[in-house]
């Protein structure tokens, strides 16, 4: 089904650990242990757990009356009785959508003989799912995405995805600036994500000479994809006069049916967003940036990163040759 960007719900984890302390109120007060719906399921009963200072265990370490280590404060892990009508559990996940993993823990729950008071609930749910738990946060409708599974998330089947900064590092300057070391980066580079579904397209400003290493490594790394669309043209100089890492990206997001853009670096995630119209995934700010995004909102940047560029810029000043030439003209032309 096609959605209008603005339709893309997103939630990444400062946000879901803002909402968990928000929602604590509404919890029922008398919960003796959170237990997690493994995998993504413990990430907001771990949180839960640290906020009410309770006990925290897995589906399988409940049902086998055990809860996690819970280090110097807490003492070692605990047992208890599942037969003690005196706790209280809330079995916890991060969102319920088709509720297929909720269900699985009910039932598997229901035919043990567990006398504890269990309560089930999830962070977020669909406007169709909300009766399947007994309490919840927030209701956000379809279609969504949340930053601790977008890598692995079926939205991929219709993404555009970077490579470099994304499924791998970027190169270094070192790399970039020299032919062979960057050949040898193209073949040996370590992947940062494998993901679990064919990607619909990777975008990438690779030159188009490169497309047999890139191939190769995609392979080899067993990255399944539709399409590898690279920039055609004849070399990096080339490539740096003409200025297109932006455009060549936007072109190729909006000629595909694509739904969703995931890119490595903010500013050009935020030209990406406003030329095609359409979202992108920045995965080293954990922000959804949209068309509409606000400027100010981009440039919020933490005081070190400031402090960093500031220095850098003194010493450009100074003397240009002084630091990789790559990085004074990232610097130097730095704005949204």
């Amino acid at each position: 089904m096609k959605y209008k960007w603005r339709y893309l719900y997103f939630k990444n984890t400062k946000e879901l650990s803002s909402d968990i302390v928000h929602w604590i109120p509404k919890i029922p007060r008398n919960i003796d242990i959170v237990v997690g719906i493994p995998r993504s399921g413990m990430l907001p009963a771990t949180l839960l757990a640290l906020h009410l200072h309770k006990p925290l265990a897995s589906i399988d370490q409940y049902v086998n009356s055990r809860t996690m280590q819970a280090g110097r404060r807490l003492g070692e892990g605990k047992t208890f009785s599942l037969g003690d009508p005196n706790t209280s559990v809330l079995v916890l996940d991060d969102c319920v959508r088709t509720g297929r993993a909720m269900r699985e823990a009910q039932s598997l729950l229901e035919n043990r003989d567990i006398k504890n008071e269990i309560y089930y609930g999830a962070v977020y749910v669909t406007p169709n799912s909300n009766s399947i738990v007994d309490c919840y946060y927030e209701m956000i409708p379809e279609p969504q995405v949340w930053e601790w599974n977008i890598m692995n998330h079926s939205f991929l089947s219709s993404a555009c995805v970077d490579i470099d900064g994304v499924l791998c590092r970027d190169p270094t300057t070192e790399e970039d600036e020299d032919e062979a070391a960057y050949r040898e980066f193209l073949r040996t580079a370590e992947p940062r994500f494998i993901p679990e579904v064919p990607i619909q397209c990777l975008v990438t400003n690779r030159l188009e000479k490169y497309r047999t290493l890139t191939e190769r490594w995609l392979e080899r790394h067993g990255i399944e994809y539709e399409r590898l669309v690279m920039e055609d043209l004849p070399s990096k100089e080339v490539q740096r006069e003409a200025k297109r890492h932006v455009a060549h990206k936007a072109e190729a997001y909006l000629e595909s049916d694509a739904e969703l853009f995931i890119e490595s670096e903010q500013w050009q995630a935020a030209g990406i967003a406003r030329a095609a119209a359409k979202p992108v995934y920045c995965v080293t700010t954990g922000k959804m940036i949209r068309p509409d995004t606000p400027t100010s909102e981009l440039r919020q940047k933490s005081r070190n990163w400031w402090q960093l560029v500031k220095r850098t810029l003194e010493v450009a000043r100074q003397d240009p040759l002084s630091i990789p030439k790559r990085a004074y003209r990232i610097i130097k032309s730095y704005k949204f």
